[in-house]
């Protein structure tokens, strides 16, 4: 299952994948914006530390 969010502005800010159907998202990828271009793009597996793409 995959769930993804918008902010008010309507743009996607946030992404969670969860891939074994427990309650718990295995995959999360946060969005940051200047005005309407994505600049960073952080994304976690499992435990692991967000990293920056």
């Amino acid at each position: 299952m995959v769930c993804c969010s918008c902010d008010s502005q309507n743009r996607f800010v946030r992404k969670l994948g969860d891939l074994t159907g427990d309650p718990d998202y295995e995959q999360k990828q946060n969005f940051a914006y200047d005005g309407n271009q994505i600049v960073m793009d952080f994304q976690r597996a499992n435990s692991e530390n967000m990293q920056v793409d």
